[in-house]
């Protein structure tokens, strides 16, 4: 039954984008910035979380936020803070078995499909 689906289904890919975007899921690579631009784990975390506060009071997402209000939460904060957190970097950066790096998630469906 699985298989059926799977075989049959549509993706509207506008939509799946803007939900791949959404709820902070870019939190991490925030934090991965930060820590690249010498901030320690333990305060990058703190600066992750009153970020994504900011965000939620403001209902904005992370990627959204003005680059002011981010350079307000560290100083280490400049314009290359949006590539970091494009859904492309997001979604690219995480190379592991099972991870959602894009080309590991189309080899396995590949496999599956050729059998």
């Amino acid at each position: 039954m699985t298989a059926t689906v799977l075989r049959n289904i549509r993706l509207n890919e506008a939509r799946t984008r803007q939900a791949a975007a959404s709820g902070y899921m870019n939190a991490t690579e925030l934090a991965d910035y930060l820590v690249r631009k010498g901030v320690p784990f333990r305060e990058a975390h703190d600066i992750v979380r009153t970020s994504c506060l900011a965000g939620i009071e403001l209902g904005l997402e992370l990627h959204e936020l003005p680059v002011n209000e981010l350079k307000s939460f560290s100083a280490v904060i400049s314009d290359d803070v949006y590539a970091a957190l494009s859904l492309e970097q997001t979604l690219g950066s995480k190379n592991q078995r099972g991870g959602r790096r894009p080309t590991g998630l189309t080899r396995p469906c590949g496999r599956r499909s050729n059998r």
